[in-house]
């Protein structure tokens, strides 16, 4: 019978050195041959009747008197190294996580190759299972926290929780779980190397990340676990918060495994690797796979990183990588986002165009402070030139006339002169500002003043337009420098006095939108005493009303010059487009942007590009 056995096996052999057989039928044949449950003599039948009736191969003619019949040298799989099976085997004995095993070839005409290699143990495979089932878990409780950070409303960069999203991705790979134990002790090295590609890339992939993004990643996945409803601590209950705090250090250094393959500190993970494996790390699993099944050679991290061509995720900026029915609940998907942005864009607009509005403000068909110009011209100076004419034959005089206009005019209202004021046949006497809040200013009119006039009285025939000053000081003309420095110095004073008028104004505004609260107050009433301190006036967010806000000027203690042009108009018109306070504002910002003031104009640039931006959104 042992006979019969043997001549069965030569002829089988025989039959496989000589046919021309396909690799699918060879893929049987070992398929045949690596099934313990069937009997020898029906093994060798079967591989008989399989291959008999083939082809026989065909025969490369030689040369007489060299004929020589031998076998082709066994080549090993590109990359693997059979000779260190041994070595590799002894390596990981301890683990228990791979058996030798010999892999039979058709890689050449006359014989059967042998490559020598490790396979994974059950144990490996029951290791790879219990990773997953914790990966799993980790998941379940990521996803809670990816949810609660997508919630929560002062979270707006999603730079770090979509790295997140990615290890929460990655947690969901598994690797040789899914296939049959006889399939993969006949599976070929690269083949282990396409089986392995995938989980070692995306599992791998965070730990190539700087340590800052890591860090904000587990700092930011910290604190969501600990502001998790099911895991606050409670004050009376010592032992569960003990609990809690078990669970979270676990979770973090679970995760740092993760991120930092080589870390060792004590943690599921690691348990288990322990365990199961007699492994010290993450790092050192994926190593040992590698080693063992993919190369047969001795390799570190980065060999696994070069070999797999593993890279860092790259992730988006602006917009959240996350279930979008949840995204849409948190006002964070795309149109969400896009729709949020363009009303913060209008909100930063609002005050830029309040501005920009008070530079072209003209209740009375001219710019106030064009008008200003006029009045004092016609009625102080007793003059009919207009503000044009003066304007495209002297810049200095049509300036020094806007100053005057506006001290003579609205000077009463900032020095703190007592003003007398009516409100529904209410009386009273009172002011908006104190005394000293515009001293200063005032100190600093009455000084250029005094330089322009001294300037005029010694060069009464000097004369420049605006147009010719601008294009000196773009050439740079000594003889300008005089008029240079008045139009500088009056654009920083107007502009000084008018953004401070102008922040007050918002406030007043903002105070009547949110339903003036506390009308009735002593505040409606009391001056204004100190300048305001803080943001720009474009960034305050402070509400208050302006003084004698409701009221209109029946008086004033000390009448300036063209202070009865104020008289019975309101302080603040009710619907804010209007009124004394207004003009005053519209004044100086209207002389500021005469005066070509650096400020103003970027001011005015920055409206330009929120305007290019919500153009951008639409």
């Amino acid at each position: 019978m042992q006979t019969d056995i043997k001549a069965l096996k030569r002829k089988a052999k025989a039959l496989l050195l000589s046919k021309d057989i396909p690799a699918a039928k060879m893929d049987i044949v070992r398929a045949i041959l690596a099934n313990d449950r069937i009997l020898e003599e029906e093994k060798y039948n079967a591989i008989i009747d399989l291959v008999k009736n083939y082809p026989d191969k065909p025969v490369k003619p030689v040369a007489p008197g060299k004929v020589e019949v031998r076998g082709e040298e066994f080549k090993t799989p590109e990359g693997y190294n059979s000779k260190n099976t041994s070595y590799m085997y002894q390596k990981y004995r301890h683990t228990k996580l791979f058996k030798k095993r010999l892999l039979v070839h058709a890689n050449n005409k006359f014989g059967i190759g042998f490559l020598r290699r490790l396979i994974p143990s059950q144990r490996l495979i029951k290791l790879f299972q219990k990773i997953f089932e914790l990966q799993y878990a980790f998941r379940q409780r990521l996803y809670i926290v990816l949810c609660d950070i997508v919630d929560d409303q002062s979270i707006s960069d999603p730079n770090i929780f979509n790295y997140c999203v990615v290890l929460y991705n990655a947690l969901a790979s598994s690797c040789l779980i899914d296939k049959q134990y006889i399939e993969l002790k006949w599976t070929r090295p690269e083949i282990f190397k396409q089986l392995l590609w995938p989980y070692m890339d995306s599992i791998l992939k965070l730990s190539l990340c700087d340590a800052q993004t890591k860090e904000l990643m587990i700092q930011l996945i910290d604190q969501k676990l600990r502001q998790s409803q099911d895991l606050q601590k409670n004050e009376t209950m010592n032992k569960k918060n003990l609990t809690i705090e078990q669970y979270i250090y676990d979770f973090i250094t679970t995760l740092r495994c993760l991120l930092y393959p080589s870390f060792t500190s004590e943690c599921s993970l690691i348990n288990l690797l322990k365990k199961e494996g007699a492994l010290p790390s993450f790092e050192a699993f994926c190593i040992a796979c590698v080693e063992a099944l993919v190369l047969g050679k001795p390799v570190v991290l980065s060999d696994i990183i070069t070999l797999f061509d593993i890279t860092a995720p790259k992730v988006s900026d602006t917009d959240w990588n996350f279930d979008h029915d949840e995204l849409v609940k948190a006002g964070k998907d795309p149109e969400s986002i896009k729709k949020k942005a363009k009303e913060e864009l209008h909100r930063k607009l609002e005050p830029y165009d309040e501005l920009y509005r008070f530079l072209s403000y003209a209740p009375e068909g001219k710019e106030v402070a064009i008008q200003g110009f006029d009045d004092q011209r016609k009625m102080i100076d007793k003059r009919n030139e207009v503000f044009d004419d003066v304007y495209n034959k002297d810049i200095l005089i049509a300036l020094e006339g806007m100053l005057l206009g506006f001290i003579n005019e609205y000077g009463a209202l900032l020095d703190g002169t007592a003003i007398y004021f009516e409100n529904n046949k209410n009386h009273y006497e009172g002011c908006i500002f104190t005394e000293n809040y515009f001293s200063h200013e005032a100190a600093r009119f009455s000084e250029i003043l005094s330089e322009i006039n001294t300037f005029r009285s010694n060069n009464p025939t000097f004369h420049v337009t605006r147009d010719e000053l601008i294009e000196g000081i773009n050439k740079k003309k000594k003889s300008l420098y005089p008029i240079e420095r008045f139009m500088t110095v009056i654009g920083d004073m107007c502009y000084d006095i008018g953004i401070e008028l102008f922040t007050l104004y918002n406030r007043h505004r903002r105070w009547v939108l949110s339903g003036s609260p506390g009308k009735d107050d002593v505040v409606m009433r009391t001056p204004f005493s100190a300048h305001t301190i803080g943001l720009s006036a474009l960034y305050d967010l402070e509400a208050m009303p302006v003084p004698f806000s409701d009221c209109i000027i029946t008086g004033f203690s000390k009448l300036r010059p063209l202070s009865k042009l104020l008289l019975h108009k309101p302080v603040i018109h009710p619907t804010l487009r209007d009124g004394v306070f207004p003009q005053m504002v519209a004044y100086c910002l209207q002389v500021a942007h005469i005066c070509l003031n650096d400020r103003l104009y970027g001011m005015l640039d920055e409206r330009t590009k929120i305007l290019s931006q919500i153009r951008s959104l639409s």
